[in-house]
């Protein structure tokens, strides 16, 4: 009897020793787990800002190009309307110089008419005077009808003469206002000429604008590509994120089972040995109200990562306010889900259009077999 007892007592020591053991290994594990995934999460945080830098950066440099491109555009704009003003300014002063041209050579004609016709009338005058002196002599006396006769033939002459003199004197007096005419247009040409060279400059100008505008595009190509590629860089980095979770996710349903186990051996009566079976392989019986039967039904979770819109951040901070199952969340009235959102640091709107309540409904669904509303047995959806 005393072996016995020695015996139990030897083998409840080595329980108590091993688990002892046991939970300072776990508590071991879980801190060097939870350090590294400290150091992963820090550094997807890390990853995670520089993308919304380059994303932010990208943002500017789009808004920087497109506002040099309206600037660039405007200035284009802008030269090419003073290009189309100098360019009608100066073809209507060519045709207006043209037009005094041919003005100034008709005036030149109709005066080389004028002064020939009035050569050809000095030598008629000329002609009609020595006529005049000869019948002056042969009659002699201007009294008589063939002397007065001839000396109005004269004076018709003469003013017949004077009278184109006074027109070839407005012809000149009109050529020369044409000639005035024309260096006045010929002195606004040579005040436009400098315009040209400015036109000339815009021209340049506008193609130097355009060239920069190409450059600035192309360099906003080329960041974006950049872009790309560090986003395409980050991809393993996020693949190697999805392997930490999935791995911590392994992780937290091993340390369940641990605490599961843990929390059945406490609940073993004083002075039993923990590690005992029936004859047959079976745990004793036990009370129907016994700790370790509350412990395992407290103990029972869904698993809620499998909603949607539920990560192990959520999942986590579900577990802290007491939801660990899908009915819970498939029972929230709009109540519910504001306290819960307050408690969550949450939208309720996101959560609204993540469609938990739905989610867990139709988990609850697949895994118990009946509706969480109405306790009624329901074909699981596949």
């Amino acid at each position: 009897m005393l072996t016995l007892a020695l015996k139990i007592a030897y083998l409840v020591l080595a329980s108590m020793v091993g688990l002892l053991a046991g939970w300072l290994v776990k508590g071991l594990r879980g801190r060097g787990a939870q350090a590294e995934e400290r150091s992963k999460q820090e550094r997807l945080n890390a990853l995670e800002r520089d993308l919304a830098a380059s994303q932010a950066r990208e943002r500017s440099l789009a808004s920087a190009a497109r506002a040099a491109e309206e600037v660039g555009t405007r200035q284009v704009r802008l030269l090419e309307r003073d290009m189309a003003t100098h360019a009608a300014q100066l073809a209507s002063l060519h045709e207006e110089n043209a037009r005094l041209a041919e003005s100034r050579i008709d005036m030149e004609e109709r005066l080389a008419q004028a002064q020939q016709e009035l050569t050809v009338r000095d030598r008629d005058l000329k002609v009609l005077r020595s006529r005049l002196n000869e019948l002056e002599q042969g009659a002699g006396s201007a009294a008589s009808p063939r002397g007065r006769e001839v000396n109005n033939l004269v004076d018709r002459l003469s003013r017949e003469l004077e009278e184109i003199r006074r027109t070839l004197a407005q012809r000149e007096e009109s050529l020369r206002t044409e000639e005035s005419n024309r260096r006045l247009l010929q002195a606004r040409l040579s005040e436009l000429e400098p315009l040209a060279g400015e036109v000339h400059e815009l021209e340049q100008r506008l193609g130097a604008a355009e060239r920069e505008k190409d450059g600035a595009r192309l360099r906003l190509e080329t960041e974006v590509d950049q872009l790309h590629a560090s986003l395409s860089e980050f991809q393993p980095i996020q693949h190697e994120r999805d392997e930490l979770l999935r791995t911590l996710q392994i992780m937290e349903e091993e340390c369940r089972r641990h605490s599961a186990r843990l929390a059945e051996l406490e609940g073993l009566p004083a002075g039993a040995p923990r590690n005992i079976r029936s004859p047959k392989g079976r745990q004793p019986a036990r009370p129907a109200g016994s700790p370790r039967r509350r412990r395992e039904s407290g103990s029972v979770r869904d698993d809620l990562k499998l909603i949607h819109g539920i990560g192990p951040v959520l999942e986590r901070a579900l577990h802290g306010l007491g939801i660990t199952r899908f009915r819970q969340i498939a029972r929230w009235s709009d109540r519910d889900l504001e306290r819960i959102a307050r408690k969550l640091d949450d939208s309720p709107e996101r959560i609204r259009r993540d469609r938990w309540m739905d989610g867990a409904r139709r988990e609850h669904i697949r895994k118990y077999g009946k509706d969480p509303l109405t306790g009624e047995a329901v074909a699981a959806r596949p």
